[in-house]
């Protein structure tokens, strides 16, 4: 699956949709499989992004 959003914004929305999960109604199949895939995601960002250094 191809997604154009850059990985940052993917985390974010994935984010608040798990902050929403009851107001929107998921179920918690759906919880845990979004929790999976935020994992999957922050685990993507951190070894894309392992070779700077963004602390000041």
């Amino acid at each position: 699956m191809v997604n154009d959003l850059p990985l940052v914004q993917r985390i974010e929305q994935k984010r608040e949709k798990m902050i929403n999960a009851d107001r929107i109604g998921l179920g918690w199949d759906e919880v845990y499989r979004l929790s999976v895939e935020l994992d999957e995601l922050i685990v993507r960002f951190m070894r894309e992004t392992q070779h700077h250094n963004y602390t000041n």
